[in-house]
């Protein structure tokens, strides 16, 4: 089934202003719109919203500027609409068009279901036989870490997601298994600048089981290390990794933000 959702006629107006930054807000009508997840115009922002409340008119998980648009402000009553856009449409038709292949390949009777943004394996003749469970996700403001002090990364955004593997929102330091398996992990992060103390970047499985550790001793000199950690590891549906950091500088430390570079973590099925 397609993974954006959509409704007939579904339009209504904001209940108040707001910013370009904004993630959660008001509207005069939530119910008329489908559930989540759903894109929707703003004037000539295209935003996607991953969660709604029908009570409230809440909006809330809200992506902004989508599909080539820019985040900016909006007044109280500007229109709100569910239409259709290119990219809900190049998932729609992504989405069939798995469903068809998977309905040729299927072995012995399987039921063929596909969501558009997953990782197609294919046959020697180009046929879909299967999908990759990948995830890629970042954060999108630095994260101040105290010294001394364990402490587990948050990821608040997505670059992709084949298999529900990550909530952006609800313990989002997590890659939890959703398909049992062989996985490659990996993390990145890039710490602030300073010569006091060591810095250590791991991966730890349900919180409790470290399994795979970089520590590395600063110097005299400036030093802000870009720190690397990956790993092969055989998950169980349900197992969770995190990406575990700590430095003992005497004071809190950022680990920093470049586009797509740090923080990063991602995890993919390879076996």
């Amino acid at each position: 089934m397609p993974r954006l959702k959509a409704a007939n006629n579904a339009r209504t107006t904001l209940s108040q202003s707001i910013d370009a930054t904004a993630t959660s807000f008001t509207v005069n009508d939530a119910s008329i719109f489908p559930s989540p997840p759903f894109r929707i115009t703003i004037e000539s922002e295209i935003m996607e919203v991953g969660a709604k409340d029908n009570v409230t008119n809440t909006f809330s998980s809200v992506q902004r500027g989508l599909e080539g648009t820019t985040a900016t402000s909006h007044s109280n009553g500007v229109p709100v609409e569910n239409r259709l856009t290119a990219g809900t449409y190049e998932e729609l038709a992504t989405a069939a068009d798995l469903e068809s292949h998977l309905s040729d390949t299927a072995p012995h009777g399987a039921v063929a279901t596909a969501t558009p943004d997953r990782l197609a394996l294919r046959d020697s003749k180009g046929q879909v036989v299967g999908f990759v469970p990948a995830a890629r996700v970042y954060h999108s403001v630095a994260q101040s870490i105290a010294s001394a002090t364990t402490t587990y990364l948050s990821f608040d955004r997505e670059r992709f997601d084949t298999d529900g593997i990550h909530d952006p929102v609800t313990n989002n330091s997590r890659l939890t298994c959703q398909t049992a398996g062989k996985y490659f992990i990996s993390a990145t992060i890039l710490w602030g600048s300073n010569t006091t103390g060591y810095r250590q970047l791991g991966l730890r499985l349900n919180g409790v089981t470290t399994i795979a550790l970089d520590r590395r001793n600063t110097n005299a000199t400036a030093f802000n290390p870009a720190m690397t950690v990956s790993t092969l590891y055989n998950l169980s549906a349900g197992d969770y990794v995190e990406t575990q950091v700590y430095q003992n500088s005497g004071g809190a430390l950022d680990v920093g933000v470049m586009s797509a570079y740090t923080p990063e973590f991602m995890m993919i099925k390879v076996g």
